[in-house]
């Protein structure tokens, strides 16, 4: 029975095992353990039930320099092996845009995707498609691209990881958004594609409901922050001419929907975020409504909508509004330029109820006429 470097260096760095003797006992052990370790030329080599992760990792180990994805390892990967067949796991950093960066210990054979796991997963800006691994051993770093993993199964962007080794996760660059008769909807984040034809392969192409005759529809914003809806006919040639710009929003349209209007407005832009300056972020609807009470605040929406939530004005409102904003001004509106009256964070709308209602007219009438009706049949 012959050993491998990695069981001498365990011993070595650890002064837990004599070379000798020893060392002969120590792998009997493993063989007992593990099963028999052969040794071939700088390889180990070994078949092992599929539930040990620790074992698994000694599979396919060969000195040599590391290419994202192998399971080579290279210098003084023989120190990761001997701690991970000793129990001890592996020291990682795991850092930027994770849910909780720091240094973990992980198992061996752990990959990329597991540490960042074990962090807390990506953050919301954090990028799957420019991912560094540094490597301390080598004294180089690596781009991965795990979406591509996740996506396509590439092995290869989700390497095993080894003693010492930094995950860095960067801010996302190029996002752009795709929704509609999409198969796989929501932000993207752009690599190599340069335009709509691209992205939409990207993403797994058209559903069964894409319209074929409606052209694809692409909201962009300009440098002087105007909407602009773009429209592209649905042909391979068409989609190639367009190139996609950083927080593009891509629009299929579906065939049961092309009969509609829509306004193409957006709540935000991709990897965007909106802040609202304000104490309050909702808008508040009091008086002669049928359901008031506060509702988030929508940058679209008019006075128009937020009355409409709360269900219209009662029979007894007043033929205006009043909103109140958060420092006390109050605005007088008439029901004519309600569809064009922006209202704001925190602002109070009022309908103000009649003091005398239609009802209550024609009731105090009929009280009156019957009193007076009662009178003249009791003085005849």
């Amino acid at each position: 029975m012959k050993i491998g470097s990695y069981c001498v260096v365990g011993c070595m760095v650890l002064n837990l095992l004599p070379v000798g003797a020893m060392a002969q006992r120590r792998v009997d052990t493993l063989n007992s353990s593990f099963g028999t370790i052969q040794t071939n030329g700088g390889e180990v080599e070994e078949e092992l039930p599929s539930s040990s992760r620790s074992k698994e990792f000694l599979l396919n180990k060969k000195v040599g320099s590391l290419s994202p994805g192998s399971s080579s390892v290279s210098g003084s990967s023989e120190l990761s092996t001997a701690l991970g067949m000793l129990g001890q796991g592996m020291q990682v950093h795991i850092l930027g845009e994770v849910g909780k960066p720091g240094v973990y210990r992980v198992p061996p054979s752990t990959r990329v995707t597991e540490a960042i796991n074990m962090a807390g997963g990506f953050g919301e800006k954090g990028s799957e498609r420019f991912v560094e691994l540094r490597k301390v051993a080598e004294g180089r770093a690596y781009l991965l691209d795990l979406y591509e993993y996740k996506i396509n199964g590439n092995v290869s962007q989700n390497p095993f990881l080894l003693e010492n080794d930094t995950i860095y996760i960067p801010l996302k660059k190029k996002v752009i958004q795709v929704e509609g008769a999409i198969n796989r909807t929501g932000e993207y984040e752009v690599k190599s594609e340069k335009n709509v034809y691209d992205v939409i392969k990207a993403v797994g192409g058209f559903t069964v409901g894409a319209s074929r005759l409606d052209p694809v529809k692409i909201i962009r914003f300009d440098d002087l922050e105007q909407k602009h809806v773009w429209e592209v006919e649905r042909t391979a040639s068409e989609l190639q001419s367009f190139e996609v710009k950083n927080g593009d929003v891509i629009v299929a349209p579906h065939f049961l929907t092309k009969q509609n209007t829509f306004d193409y407005n957006l709540n935000k832009l991709p990897n965007d975020n909106i802040f609202y300056p304000s104490f309050e972020d909702r808008v508040f609807m009091n008086g002669a409504l049928h359901r008031p009470g506060s509702v988030n605040f929508n940058q679209h929406f008019t006075l128009s909508n937020y009355l409409a939530m709360a269900g219209g004005p009662r029979l007894d409102a007043k033929r205006y509004a009043v909103i109140v904003s958060h420092d006390g001004v109050k605005r007088k509106i008439r029901p004519k330029d309600y569809e064009t009256t922006l209202v704001n964070p925190g602002d109070t709308i009022l309908v103000p109820q009649k003091i005398f209602t239609e009802q209550y007219m024609i009731g105090l009438f009929t009280t009156i006429a019957s009193i007076a009706l009662t009178s003249v049949a009791l003085f005849k």
